[in-house]
């Protein structure tokens, strides 16, 4: 494994997309620097800092969308034509990048899909898949999701994550789809064959450690 086959997990916010990826963290992928955890994510959001705010953002932006994922969400075909390997080389080389597997955590990833799998042929993507109700639940509770008041609202915006998703797993060649619900009742199954597949060992004593079931209920989920 090396920087052009990182590991991309990505899925709609509140589907457990930082739970996941603390998972590849615990089993020795390089992360990088990362958001602190809030009352909404007190493990944090496992999502590297200088990525999400200075390409994924500005990526989003350029499409004519909210940087934040919210509303309004882009329609592929305003996305800009191009590559960003350059730019998440020098980011992480800039934070210390030792070589190796490495993962990064994008919820917004999904809805720029063709841009990181034109840039990283050689991915792993792993798709967090969460029952949409208790998404929409766990949006409701989020301080920072505030782009719609009622349930409809945020109905429709996961219609659009849950396309973007499709069409990213029927595009992807290498990926894995793993579902936190049954990461915290114990079934580690799938997300053990992602991690040993993506050149990492194992590490149940340090998972069991970071897997916190309290922390991904009805109105949790990060």
């Amino acid at each position: 494994m090396s920087f052009k086959s990182p590991i991309i997990v990505t899925g709609a916010a509140r589907s457990g997309t930082s739970l996941v990826t603390g998972i590849f963290a615990h089993c020795g992928a390089w992360v990088g620097e990362t958001f602190d955890g809030t009352p909404d994510n007190p493990k944090g959001f496992m999502e590297n800092i200088t990525i999400r705010e200075r390409v994924l953002k500005p990526l989003l932006a350029k499409a004519g969308a909210d940087p934040k994922g919210q509303r309004p969400l882009p329609e592929l075909k305003d996305l800009p034509d191009i590559s960003v390997t350059g730019q998440i080389l020098t980011a992480i080389n800039r934070q210390g990048y030792p070589g190796g597997p490495w993962v990064f955590k994008g919820v917004k990833c999904c809805l720029t899909w063709p841009i990181w799998v034109r840039s990283f042929p050689e991915a792993t993507w792993i798709i967090v898949r969460r029952d949409p109700e208790d998404i929409l639940t766990s949006v409701l509770n989020a301080s920072f999701m505030r782009a719609y008041r009622s349930r409809e609202g945020w109905r429709k915006w996961y219609s659009v994550y849950d396309q973007r998703l499709c069409e990213l797993e029927g595009s992807a060649l290498n990926k894995y789809v793993v579902r936190p619900a049954d990461i915290v009742r114990g079934d580690f199954g799938m997300i053990r064959e992602a991690v040993r597949a993506s050149g990492l060992a194992w590490d149940q004593k340090a998972v069991d450690k970071w897997v916190d079931p309290s922390l991904f209920g009805g109105s949790d989920g990060k």
